[in-house]
């Protein structure tokens, strides 16, 4: 087969047998690094979506179009499900795989399998039909990774509303962090109103994934829209010798554009990040360091800038923060704004709960029971963008994350609407769109009395 063919998506260094038969190319989407042998035939009518570094051996048939089998004529009765073979699959030899299948991520299916359904991630499935025998890497998957949260990290509430469930998913955040998440709940603590994750992993393992992260996406050239914000309040101070901590400070892309020659601190775990604050006239302190009662009252603005969702314990570190605080000194948390999130009812799978890092998320009146236990006012709360967005795009992200959730609700909301030809490829959508591109931000800023 010939590759410039108008695939509806083909991605890089991809090796297709010129053997293979693609029967409605245009509807299926090819990753990067995948390998296509001899003699493969899909019919990928209702789309076939493959991804990255897959691997399918020869002889393998895979496809979308089946016939009703319940009406009285099956001649003409073409039935269209879509088929999803997730990242680091290895599909051997002979495969026959059928519509509406989902082959999770880094799974393997013996040769001569006949896959009837779906397949969980890091599965080997053998057999007519597959079946399950094994499950590769289980370390992966071990139970000491993660806990099990049965009430409020913050407030220790176990009077809470259940939200969502998630699906289950594989973690790619890190090359040393390739793992299988399993499903968990968005949980509503109903004293804080903090949401939270019922499953989350171990500190062990977060604080090892933190210390290996790379740092190199903090280097960029421009700042996000939060932190112009934040910058703004802070640059507008009239406070003489001012003292600024940003807890996390990464590499120091905030504080380095805080218009002070001293008075700038950061704490920081990763080595990476911690060398270049410090080539960047940033004064990195330790949380051991931060114990020395010469810090108490002492600074005039702490930043936990994309902080409070990782925070294993929040509450604990809020309160020992507070007491570094000068009187009407200033607490500023920029977070997720779980409000905006427009549909509660499926936010176990929102983008900023899929982050495996992430662990809660709060809101308006979680800040206001901030206030409350830290001795605080409130002084704002801002809504704000992450990051900058062109009308268009947020215009289009937010059409396309509306018709999704309508039609997971009833599809039957204006049926010809989901055969146009911009639109029908949300039929084939089991998660929610990546949309980032709404107010999901929230600054907090909480003045010391």
């Amino acid at each position: 087969m010939k590759k410039n063919k108008a695939f509806k998506f083909l991605g890089k260094r991809v090796s297709i047998k010129d053997s293979v038969i693609i029967e409605g190319v245009e509807d299926v989407h090819v990753s990067d690094d995948v390998a296509l042998a001899d003699y493969i035939h899909i019919w990928a009518y209702g789309g076939v979506y493959i991804g990255d570094r897959v691997i399918i051996g020869s002889n393998t048939t895979i496809s979308t179009i089946t016939h009703n089998y319940e009406s009285p004529v099956m001649h003409g009765t073409l039935v269209m499900k879509p088929i999803y073979i997730e990242n680091d699959v290895w599909i051997g030899s002979n495969v026959k795989i059928l519509p509406g299948i989902r082959i999770g991520e880094g799974s393997v299916l013996g040769a001569g399998s006949v896959v009837t359904k779906d397949i969980p991630p890091l599965s080997i499935a053998v057999g007519n039909p597959a079946k399950v025998i094994k499950k590769r890497n289980p370390q992966f998957n071990s139970s000491n990774w993660y806990l099990d949260i049965t009430e409020c990290p913050v407030c220790s509430s176990s009077k809470k509303e259940e939200l969502s469930q998630s699906q289950d998913f594989l973690c790619n955040s890190n090359p040393e962090f390739r793992f299988h998440h399993p499903k968990y709940k968005i949980v509503k603590c109903q004293e804080c109103h903090l949401l939270y994750k019922s499953k989350i992993p171990s500190y062990e393992i977060l604080d090892k994934y933190y210390k290996t992260l790379e740092t190199n996406y903090e280097d960029i050239n421009y700042l996000f829209p939060t932190d112009k914000l934040v910058l703004e309040l802070i640059n507008n101070s009239d406070i003489n010798n001012l003292k600024v901590l940003d807890y996390g400070c990464g590499s120091g892309r905030l504080l380095k554009e805080i218009q002070i020659k001293e008075g700038r601190y950061g704490i920081e775990i990763n080595e990476d990040a911690i060398n270049k604050a410090e080539e960047r006239g940033i004064r990195i302190i330790s949380e051991e360091d931060l114990v020395d009662e010469k810090y108490d009252s002492f600074f005039d603005y702490i930043i936990l800038t994309d902080v409070y969702e990782h925070l294993f314990k929040p509450m604990e570190l809020l309160e020992f923060l507070s007491h570094k605080l000068k009187k009407q000194g200033k607490l500023i948390i920029v977070t997720g704004n779980s409000e905006a999130v427009y549909y509660k009812n499926r936010i176990g799978d929102y983008w900023y709960f899929k982050l495996f890092s992430h662990l809660q998320m709060l809101n308006v009146k979680h800040a206001k029971w901030l206030a409350g236990k830290l001795n605080c006012d409130l002084s704002d709360a801002i809504e704000c963008y992450h990051y900058d967005v062109p009308t268009k795009i947020e215009l289009k992200k937010n059409i396309a994350s509306f018709l999704f959730f309508i039609y997971q609700k009833t599809n039957v909301f204006f049926p010809a609407i989901w055969n146009l030809p911009k639109i029908k490829k949300i039929k084939n959508w089991n998660y929610p769109i990546l949309n980032s591109y709404n107010k999901d931000h929230l600054i907090i800023i909480l003045k010391k009395r």
